[in-house]
């Protein structure tokens, strides 16, 4: 008993440190607590509480290093192995199968699922995830009128679904959603306020969307979508809960951003993406008003926001409203330059505050500021060097820059004749990285094909030997795509 409330004291600790943020101290006393319940537990293998509060330890530490890092990745799987090892040894004792043993276990499988998915094992996902389904089954004979179990049995059976479609296994996919949501629609009545189960019926939604967005059926896609929308604005009035909010904002982004590229529905894509904006800046207002604020819910709001005035500045550039779209890529950059001085790094925003340095670079090298032109989308490059649309873009930009360079009055001759020519060669260098790297599948519109066959941005490029070489071999190589091959259902 001594021991066991050592490796207690010494859990405490370790949690003491992580929130002090020492991460070598919380290690050590983490790596105590473990030791003892080790021993106590070989020692006394048939102790109920001892083989507990070890999976329970176990569970923790791997829930601990999935959140802290990505590095270790066998030992975390081990650590969830181990706890569920542990809570099914305290099922196999005699008076098994209390409810919180069942619970404990239950909670295991569901967090190695959800790492396995973070993991891309996929397979193994879909195998812990079917175990999970029968604790709940099991966990629903204590409290049998309990909708609570049939909504997480509902989630179980999405979150199936989602694994095979990350594997292209589409029939199989549909299926499991098509189960997911006929269980959600016999909730509805019995949880007409919980927001778990709108979240869950959102989820169905987004990853079918997802489903037909792979599939190439963009009317369904879209569909989809807008049944995500419907089922979170519906439930937004009854509870502005922050995130629903949060995810309305993200569901209309998305949803302006497939009216525009899908179906080339203009106006209706900025409608949306502009109401996505006032639904995320007013969250961002009422945040700021709690005391003390949320700074970790803030600053994801303003990644949010970020993103959105980068849509919005492409809507606005189709549209060739040239004013509204600088100003909103302006703001983008303000902001990103904002986390970057704060040290806030977004991976998943690179992209897009790449983007707003390419788009800045238009405008300018439109207007013949071929030297700032330049130096934005050098920025561009330097914060996201490996996506084909960036590098197409810093192309196009620099073929402009080409004709503004030999314009230039302000310099002699020679000069203007050798930077125009640098010019050029860049854009053709940046132009072949972006089909290196991809270019011929970017999800843009128009198609990467239609821009380089019909934009005026490389009319300097046009009489270039390379660039016709180039160009020959980019449209052979969509004369040789392979006929799509439906995937195989389990």
């Amino acid at each position: 008993k001594y021991q066991a409330s050592l490796a207690e004291v010494h859990m405490n600790m370790e949690f003491a440190y992580q929130l002090n943020g020492n991460q070598s101290l919380a290690n050590e006393h983490n790596t105590r607590a473990h030791n003892i319940y080790n021993s106590l537990c070989r020692e006394y293998p048939s102790n109920r509480e001892y083989l507990k509060r070890h999976g329970v330890l176990l569970f923790t530490i791997a829930n601990r290093a999935t959140i802290k890092s990505s590095e270790g990745k066998v030992a975390n799987a081990d650590y969830y192995q181990r706890a569920i090892d542990r809570f099914q040894t305290v099922l196999a004792l005699p008076g098994g199968s209390r409810r919180e043993d069942l619970g404990l276990l239950h909670d295991a499988h569901f967090n190695f699922a959800q790492y396995l998915i973070n993991n891309k094992n996929y397979l193994q996902a879909i195998d812990i995830y079917r175990r999970a389904l029968s604790l709940i089954l099991k966990l629903q004979t204590f409290t049998p009128d309990d909708p609570v179990h049939q909504r997480i049995r509902s989630v179980y059976l999405t979150q199936i679904g989602h694994c095979y479609l990350y594997l292209k296994r589409y029939d199989a996919a549909e299926r499991y959603f098509a189960r997911a949501e006929e269980l959600q629609q016999t909730l509805i009545p019995r949880l007409p306020n919980d927001t778990h189960l709108v979240k869950a019926m959102a989820d169905v939604y987004h990853y079918r969307s997802e489903l037909y967005a792979e599939k190439g059926d963009p009317e369904k896609c879209i569909d989809w979508l807008k049944r995500e929308r419907q089922v979170l604005t519906s439930f937004r009035t009854k509870s502005p809960e922050p995130t629903i909010r949060e995810r309305i904002a993200d569901v209309e982004l998305k949803l302006g951003g497939y009216l525009g590229l899908m179906i080339d529905k203009v106006e209706e894509a900025r409608n949306s993406t502009e109401s996505s904006l006032r639904e995320i800046q007013s969250l961002i207002l009422d945040t700021k008003q709690k005391q003390p604020v949320p700074v970790q819910d803030l600053n994801r709001y303003r990644q949010l926001e970020s993103r959105i005035l980068v849509s919005l500045a492409v809507d606005y550039l189709n549209a060739k409203e040239f004013a509204k779209a600088e100003q909103f890529a302006r703001s983008a950059l303000a902001m990103f330059r904002v986390e970057s001085s704060q040290k806030l790094k977004f991976a998943s925003v690179d992209e897009y505050h790449a983007l707003a340095e390419c788009l800045l670079g238009v405008f300018q090298a439109h207007r013949g500021e071929y030297a700032d032109a330049d130096r934005a989308i050098q920025k561009a490059l330097q914060v996201d060097p490996n996506n084909a649309i960036i590098s197409s873009m810093s192309a196009s930009v620099l073929a402009q820059c080409s004709k503004f360079a030999i314009r230039d009055t302000s310099s002699p001759e020679g000069q203007r004749t050798d930077r125009s020519r640098i010019y050029a060669d860049r854009a053709m260098g940046y132009l072949r990285r972006s089909i290196e790297q991809g270019l011929r599948d970017a999800p843009i519109s128009p198609s990467p094909k239609e821009e380089l066959h019909k934009s005026t941005d490389y009319d300097p490029l046009r009489d270039r030997e390379d660039f016709k070489k180039l160009l020959a071999e980019f449209d052979a190589s969509h004369e040789m795509l392979p006929m799509p091959q439906p995937a195989k259902s389990p």
